[in-house]
C-alpha cells in the first residue's frame, strides 16, 4: 500500500467519524425539523460554504486543461454533480423516512447492505475485488447486525423497503463518485453535487413540508454541524480519498460510521452498548483492517 492509499484510507476513516457524529446531530435535529427540510438546508449550507473554496481551487485546477473547452468541462461537471446529487439525496431521504417509521437500529442494519452491494454493482462495471474483500464485506455485515440488532429481533416491517432502498442508493452513489472523482478536484465536485442534492431535497420539501423559520432556528446547531462539517468537510474528504482507494474497500471504511454513531451515542446521548453490540464494533473494525492488507502480487 503506497503513501497516497494510506492517507486516503485515513481520510475516509475521519469521514466515517464525522458522519457517525452527524447521525447524533440528525437525531436531535429531527425533533424540530422535517426530514426534507433538514436535508435541503444541510446540503444548501454545504454548497454555500464550498463555493469560495472550490472557486479558488478551480482557478488553479490543472485538470481544466485536459478538456477541449470550458463548455465541455462544465457540461461534464454538471452531469457528475447531477448523478452524485440525485443518488445522495434520494438515499438520504429514504433513510430519514425509514427512521421515522422503524427503530434506528433496524434502519442501520438495512442501510449496511451497501457494504455488500458496492462490490456486487462493481462487477457490472468490470471492477474486480480480491476474495478477501468479499469475506470482509460479509464479516462487516454480520458486525453491523450485531451492533444494530443485538438487543432485539429482526422482523420484516412495512418501512423496510425504505431502508433497503437507501442502501441501494448509497451503493450507487459510491460507484458514481468513484467514476467521476478522478476527473475533478474533490472539493469542486463536492460543491457541485451539494447543489444538486439540495435541489432534489428542495423540490419535494416544497410539496410535502411547509417552511418554518422557527423550526430551523430550533435545530440550527444540528443543521450547522450536518451541513458544514458532515456534508461539506466529510463529503469533500470522501471525494478526494476515493481517487486512491478501491470502492469496495472505501465502503468498508465508511461503514465505520455506524461504529462511531454508537460510540458518540453512548458519550453524548448516554446510550449504553451491550456486549453483543461491542462485539459487532470489533467485527467491523477487524473487517476494515483486514481488507486494507495488500495482497500478494503475481509473479511476471
Amino acid at each position: 500500500m503506497n503513501t497516497k492509499s494510506v492517507f486516503s484510507s485515513l481520510a475516509l476513516l475521519l469521514t466515517a467519524m464525522v458522519w457517525g457524529l452527524s447521525f447524533v446531530a440528525q437525531s436531535v435535529g429531527m425533533d424540530s425539523i422535517g426530514p426534507l427540510t433538514f436535508n435541503y438546508a444541510r446540503y444548501f449550507m454545504a454548497f454555500v460554504v464550498l463555493i469560495p473554496i472550490s472557486a479558488r481551487r478551480f482557478k488553479s485546477n490543472p485538470l481544466l486543461s485536459q478538456v477541449p473547452d470550458r463548455k465541455t468541462f462544465w457540461k461534464k461537471a454538471a452531469m457528475a454533480g447531477f448523478m452524485c446529487g440525485w443518488s445522495l439525496a434520494v438515499g438520504i431521504i429514504m433513510q430519514q423516512y425509514a427512521i421515522l417509521t422503524l427503530p434506528v437500529g433496524k434502519v442501520g442494519f438495512l442501510t449496511a447492505f451497501y457494504v455488500i452491494l458496492v462490490p456486487i454493482f462493481g462487477l457490472a462495471l468490470r471492477q474486480k475485488a480480491r476474495p478477501v474483500v468479499w469475506v470482509c464485506c460479509f464479516a462487516a455485515l454480520i458486525g453491523m447486525y450485531l451492533m444494530c440488532m443485538g438487543t432485539g429481533r429482526f422482523v420484516l416491517e412495512s418501512g423496510d423497503v425504505l431502508g433497503i432502498g437507501s442502501a441501494v442508493l448509497f451503493a450507487v452513489y459510491i460507484i458514481i463518485a468513484d467514476h467521476y472523482a478522478p476527473y475533478f478536484d474533490g472539493i469542486f465536485l463536492t460543491c457541485v453535487q451539494m447543489f444538486f442534492a439540495s435541489f432534489f431535497c428542495f423540490v419535494p420539501k416544497c410539496i410535502f413540508e411547509p417552511f418554518s423559520l422557527k423550526a430551523i432556528e430550533a435545530g440550527i446547531i444540528p443543521l450547522l454541524y450536518s451541513g458544514i462539517v458532515s456534508s461539506a468537510l466529510g463529503t469533500s474528504l470522501e471525494m478526494i480519498a476515493q481517487k486512491n482507494v478501491h470502492p469496495a474497500a472505501a465502503s468498508l471504511i465508511m461503514s465505520l460510521e455506524s461504529v462511531f454513531s454508537l460510540v458518540f451515542g453512548w458519550i453524548i446521548l448516554g446510550q449504553r452498548m451491550s456486549a453483543i453490540e461491542l462485539s459487532g464494533c470489533l467485527a467491523v473494525f477487524i473487517a476494515v483492517v483486514v481488507s486494507q492488507i495488500p495482497g500478494r502480487r503475481k509473479a511476471a
